[in-house]
């Protein structure tokens, strides 16, 4: 009885925390754990909404597959290359849609575009956005940064088809978590340079914000984390520093607010994740604060710490999930708004 209470009892701060941000967000309050809205999803988070999926659309071109197969001799390697869209199956709305992109974890070697978050189902129900779930070929398959030129690859598509599913291509927002949120930190600040879109140098990969969930911050905050990220994701060993900093927010934003080029982020941490520090993002939040306060930027970073939270605490259906949903929902719609 008594943990069942410290259980209520967490879950209560994590709700007041939530209510806090998504208030000053301009959203509605968030409602307790033992409302009906929330009881209703969390007693049956299966039930039918009115949801389409549009599954496994290549956004590779047939060269860019071709090329996959070649230089693994894996004709797997395409499938890899897929998105799905989930739609409103009745669109609230004529215009277009606010678009959000989730890119998935895994360490960078593994996991899969499948899950459907909870912050996805309640920007597609209730607000009508359109989700977009990518995946992107893996190491040691591919060393790095394949990864990323994928992702960029995933953007190239939805600019170019996306409208015809209702989504607005000037509006796109990036959800990524754990490995996923380096991917989607360094594909928005590194937009449109040309060394990772082959092929497809012209086109505007670029994004209005960023949302990271228990992300990667920093792939050189420990020995051992540096030595992982060299040796099993890049698969270089006399990888150069110059190109660590590169591909690590922490050390990339910096440069980033240098040229004026950082878009508004939001992370969210667990305060029990055992594997992602959330002393790691708040330092984070530091430094982006920094290099906008040093170059004279507007872009801001929210950064909420959820007690309790657990790794993945965001992924499947619990009151933790909703209310960190709850704060997604909140942040994307006040960005859209001011857009």
């Amino acid at each position: 009885m008594a943990a069942l209470i410290a259980l209520f009892v967490q879950g209560e701060n994590t709700r007041l925390i939530a209510d806090a941000v998504v208030r000053e967000l301009g959203g509605k309050p968030v409602e307790s754990i033992i409302s009906w809205p929330h009881m209703k999803l969390l007693i049956n988070p299966f039930a039918k909404l009115p949801v389409t999926i549009h599954p496994n659309i290549g956004y590779a071109t047939n060269e860019e597959s071709v090329e996959a197969i070649e230089r693994t001799k894996d004709y797997s390697q395409p499938r890899l290359m897929t998105l799905d869209i989930y739609t409103r199956s009745d669109h609230l709305h004529g215009s277009l849609r606010p678009v959000l992109v989730h890119i998935h974890g895994g360490a960078w070697t593994s996991g899969s575009k499948d899950p459907y978050y909870p912050s996805e189902s309640l920007l597609v129900s209730e607000n009508d956005w359109i989700a977009v779930n990518i995946n992107y070929r893996l190491s040691p398959a591919n060393a790095y940064p394949t990864h990323l030129v994928d992702i960029k690859r995933a953007l190239r598509w939805i600019k170019q088809s996306i409208e015809s599913f209702g989504g607005d291509p000037n509006f796109i927002l990036l959800e990524a978590d754990i490995a996923g949120a380096q991917l989607a930190v360094i594909a928005a600040l590194t937009a449109n340079q040309p060394e990772f879109q082959p092929g497809f140098e012209d086109v505007d990969t670029s994004v209005q914000g960023v949302i990271c969930l228990s992300g990667l911050m920093d792939i050189q905050s420990s020995k051992e984390n540096k030595e992982y990220f060299v040796n099993q994701v890049v698969m270089d060993p006399n990888v150069e520093q110059s190109f660590l900093d590169k591909h690590s927010p922490m050390a990339a934003v910096l440069e980033a607010g240098r040229q004026g080029k950082l878009p508004p982020f939001l992370t969210i941490a667990g305060e029990a994740d055992f594997l992602n520090d959330c002393a790691v993002t708040e330092n984070f939040k530091s430094v982006y604060d920094k290099a906008i306060k040093e170059n004279h930027g507007k872009a801001e970073c929210t950064y909420v710490a959820l007690p309790g939270g657990h790794h993945k605490f965001y992924e499947f259906w619990s009151p933790r999930a909703l209310y960190a949903g709850r704060i997604v929902q909140a942040w994307c719609q006040a960005l859209h708004r001011r857009a």
